[in-house]
């Protein structure tokens, strides 16, 4: 088998997504370099495009860039500056599916694409894809599946407890009764004949457009014939992908009276310009950015969850519900994160910053 000209430099910060992705594109011919550790990433990639011009693609998932404090926009710029005509391809590999303002947004800074993360349960649906458009950039010709396979099979199973995050979310493609992907487990929640969705009170205050844990888990039980527990792991998968969350994302997926919304979908979503707004955010007439304390303790460079969420509502024109799934969006496409990272993306007197603002000794 020939070796194409061109190369990959891959920068994954998930072990069994770089091992999938450098076995699947090496099985096709393609060298493959794995850039460890991050911080020489910037020197190693300038190298490499000195040495071939014309024939570098960078792979890089953008939990690299945050774990570098370095934004999208900022390391696009430097791309294009200083490694032209070297290409950029995105992943993230905390998400299994990519909305299209998301794609929109990689490309915008300069990326040829944004591509999911890759479980190893259901690799035909997520990883083939994936390669095909990293072969696709390559103009290395069309996916010789026999071979993907066959190096594919040989690599092991990771070491217990590496990307425990990934493989949850790929229960569902084991769990017998689902087809593997998660949009056919929503439809059937959302059906006619789903799980009922309410304004539902606790404690003085009304949840609006959610549903019971419980209720779903015998919607999923009715559907599938699937165990109580199996369907308990099913929800927990769908959590864990962002397909619904607990609304106060307190919780897991639990089978009570605990109160679940689906993400919210639609053309507002869809049809955002994700660059333009992040720029209109980090301004002077967006989301105040400041040094905050709380209980004595100091947190530079940051911003509160609810001003986020009301300014999100207001300048983009969302519901609620759809400015709660933004925010948890920018927290899985590594943009923003918790101070402490202890929750996900609440509307509340909670701190959060940009990665790009991280102050490092």
């Amino acid at each position: 088998m020939a070796t194409h000209a061109k190369r990959v430099l891959l920068a994954q910060a998930s072990e069994v997504q770089e091992r999938l992705l450098k076995e699947a594109l090496a099985s096709q011919g393609v060298a493959v370099t794995a850039v460890a550790p991050y911080a020489h990433l910037e020197t190693e990639i300038a190298r490499a495009s000195a040495a071939r011009a014309d024939g570098l693609l960078v792979v890089l998932d953008l939990a690299v860039l945050a774990q570098l404090s370095n934004s999208l926009a900022a390391f696009g710029h430097w791309m294009r500056e200083a490694c032209a005509p070297a290409q950029l391809a995105l992943t993230c590999g905390n998400l299994l599916s990519i909305r299209p303002e998301e794609k929109r947004w990689a490309r915008h800074h300069g990326a040829l694409d944004l591509l999911p993360g890759c479980a190893r349960a259901a690799w035909q649906k997520h990883l083939v894809p994936t390669v095909q458009a990293l072969l696709a950039a390559l103009d290395a010709g069309p996916l010789d599946m026999a071979r993907l396979e066959s190096a594919l099979a040989a690599v092991r199973e990771p070491a217990r407890g590496v990307d425990a995050a990934a493989d949850l979310r790929a229960r569902l493609a084991g769990l017998e009764g689902f087809d593997g992907q998660a949009e056919g487990v929503i439809a059937k929640l959302r059906g006619g004949s789903g799980v009922p969705v309410a304004n539902r009170p606790y404690h003085m205050t009304t949840y609006s457009e959610c549903f019971l844990g419980s209720e779903a888990v015998d919607c999923i039980v009715r559907e599938t014939g699937l165990s109580r527990k199996a369907a308990v792991e099913a929800g927990q998968a769908l959590l864990e992908a962002g397909e619904i969350y607990h609304v106060v994302r307190e919780q897991p997926f639990l089978d009570g009276r605990f109160f679940y919304r689906f993400a919210a979908r639609g053309e507002r979503l869809d049809a955002l310009d994700l660059a333009a707004l992040l720029q209109r955010f980090r301004s002077a007439s967006g989301v105040t950015i400041q040094d905050r304390t709380y209980h004595g303790a100091g947190f530079p460079a940051c911003f509160v969850g609810a001003e986020a969420a009301q300014w999100l509502t207001r300048a983009a024109q969302l519901t609620p519900n759809e400015a709660m799934t933004l925010g948890q969006r920018l927290i899985d496409l590594h943009v923003i994160h918790h101070v402490t990272n202890a929750h996900g993306f609440k509307s509340g007197y909670f701190f959060y910053r940009f990665y790009e603002d991280e102050q490092h000794p």
